[in-house]
């Protein structure tokens, strides 16, 4: 094994939004889990970028009778070497989003269960086809 050429600075949690939906009603029907997510990526030097990502769960509104909304971004700088314009794309596009879920997976999971909920793991998410 050996070092890549494409490393993260230590990740920044940078927002939490947790809502309660006070009208909710547990029952026994299964919610339709929506989740959306958003990447913002800002190059600062030749080989150095900023990757923003985001993720939220339910609608803020409560429109589908979620039980509560969350959002959380992260964000940490990346750096490479040695890489080509397209390698450098496909990494700072779907795999340092990829890297930072592994961050909010586990926020979301522990804002759930210590409001009253069920620790809501997110499943498992294909950042290939967000293009």
């Amino acid at each position: 094994m050996r070092k890549s050429s494409f490393q993260m600075n230590d990740p920044v949690l940078l927002n939490v939004v947790f809502k309660v939906n006070n009208d909710f009603e547990a029952s026994d029907s299964v919610l339709n889990l929506v989740i959306s997510d958003a990447k913002d990526i800002s190059y600062h030097a030749e080989n150095v970028a900023n990757v923003s990502y985001s993720v939220r769960v339910f609608d803020e509104n409560f429109e589908s009778g979620a039980p509560f909304f969350i959002e959380v971004s992260y964000s940490a700088v990346f750096s490479w070497s040695d890489l080509e314009a397209d390698e450098v794309e496909t990494l700072l596009n779907h795999n340092a989003p990829a890297i930072l879920l592994g961050y909010v997976r586990p926020l979301i999971a522990h804002l759930s269960s210590n409001a009253g909920f069920p620790p809501l793991h997110l499943p498992l998410l294909n950042l290939q086809d967000d293009e």
